[in-house]
């Protein structure tokens, strides 16, 4: 292993975790605005994938703006939450007709393009902001240990390319560590700090770790169709910040789904 090489990604994922777990630690507005702030982010990463420089700004911006008030809606109030997604819609959906009329093969893009990040992103970000401080971290511990243990693990002894269309570089072991220890881990820890009993967690974190992995194909596919190594360059040893949410975007709906049958904390 390339000692050197994995020394950025190493501080810079510790100092992310600082991060999180003081905003966690004061929760409230705090986590909101970080959450805003990662996913405004995330948004302009997933845009800047398909249109480069100011191509397509004024649709980017607006995509933005909704994605922005859909998050800050779910916090706000959760009734409200469904009628503004559909003017969210509305609103993109109407911008795009006017500035692509002239093309119908145009408009589908770029409005699919768009409406697709605010669905991929803010919608399901959403459901963090229900959850309790412990459940956040919970969440966040999951995609932690699953991304750290399948990396390392994969780096070291990765012989055997899980799907190599998709990531190259991922490995079955790769992906079997990261499965296996997150199971084990956050196992304990929920049965440690939560009120269900140890198969129930068992349960959970083996869903949860399948689908963090998939979170992560999905971008790796997105990356790969576009021709991008990572979404972005804003975080050293790391890519983007969409890199480092893949997973947990498809962690959160999955527990918020899985925590309607079953209390976990």
């Amino acid at each position: 292993m390339n000692q050197e090489k994995n020394f950025p990604r190493i501080i810079t994922g510790g100092l992310l975790l600082l991060l999180l777990f003081t905003m966690l630690i004061l929760s409230g507005v705090y986590i909101f605005l970080l959450t805003l702030l990662f996913t405004l982010l995330a948004m302009w990463e997933f845009y800047a994938m398909f249109w480069h420089g100011d191509e397509g700004i004024g649709g980017r911006l607006i995509s933005l703006l909704m994605g922005g008030i859909i998050l800050t809606t779910g916090w706000l109030s959760q009734e409200a939450l469904l009628p503004i997604i559909g003017i969210s819609f509305i609103f993109i959906t109407v911008y795009t007709l006017i500035t692509s009329s002239h093309s119908t093969a145009l408009y589908f893009k770029q409005v699919g393009i768009l409406l697709f990040g605010i669905f991929y992103i803010p919608i399901l970000l959403v459901p963090i902001l229900w959850c309790t401080p412990l459940e956040q971290f919970f969440l966040i511990c999951i995609v932690a240990i699953s991304d750290s243990a399948a990396y390392f693990v994969g780096l070291t002894y990765g012989n055997h390319k899980i799907w190599p269309k998709i990531s190259p570089r991922k490995s079955i072991e790769g992906s079997a560590a990261g499965l296996i220890a997150c199971i084990i881990i956050s196992s304990i820890l929920g049965v440690i700090t939560g009120k269900a009993n140890i198969l129930s967690f068992i349960i959970l974190t083996s869903i949860l770790g399948i689908v963090a992995q998939l979170g992560d194909f999905f971008e790796s596919a997105l990356k790969r169709a576009t021709h991008l190594k990572d979404s972005g360059t804003i975080l050293p040893g790391h890519g983007g910040i969409l890199d480092r949410s893949d997973s947990l975007l498809f962690v959160i709906p999955t527990y918020a789904l899985l925590k309607s049958f079953i209390v976990y904390f």
